[in-house]
């Protein structure tokens, strides 16, 4: 799927998004305008952020009415220890459809859970075989966020229905 197949894309234009917890109890909402102030963030993030939470991104249309309104829906949680990460994706086109994906690495990773809702996390745990390097997930996102395909590389995908979120 291309970038500009997405909702709004055409007519408005895209925007990165995403809702980290940099620590506990503080959650910080940001807008990304730049490949190196994403990666720049992504740095401190993986370093630094709460690895018990679930991170959200999101690309929503560059418009005031409909800014609240992402096309693509993007949520990972990662594991600094085991080093290893886990995310799921979903994305609405113009034409109506909604696509569901999730990571498909398969690194091995034994007696641990990642989860895509920190609300739920019983429900929504991700596979295993969702599992990927910790060194996928930057670049990942840096294409989620600023590419023209989904479901962005390196990262390896399949198609995922277990998703009733968006």
């Amino acid at each position: 799927m291309r970038r500009s197949d997405l909702l709004y894309a055409d007519q408005y234009g895209l925007t990165a998004t995403g809702i980290f917890d940099v620590a506990p109890a503080t959650s910080a909402q940001m807008r990304f305008g730049t490949v190196s102030g994403l990666g720049k963030f992504l740095d401190y993030y993986l370093a630094h952020g709460d690895d018990s939470v679930v991170a959200r991104m999101y690309l929503a249309p560059n418009a005031s009415a409909i800014r609240d309104s992402p096309v693509a829906n993007l949520r990972f949680q990662f594991n600094r220890r085991h080093q290893v990460a886990a995310v799921v994706l979903l994305a609405a086109t113009a034409d109506g459809a909604c696509s569901t994906w999730v990571t498909a690495d398969n690194v091995p990773c034994h007696g641990l859970d990642l989860a895509h809702d920190t609300w739920n996390p019983r429900d929504t745990r991700f596979p295993p075989t969702s599992y990927v390097h910790l060194s996928t997930l930057k670049p990942t996102l840096l294409e989620f966020a600023f590419g023209d395909t989904l479901p962005p590389g390196p990262a390896s995908w399949h198609s995922y229905a277990e998703v009733g979120w968006f």
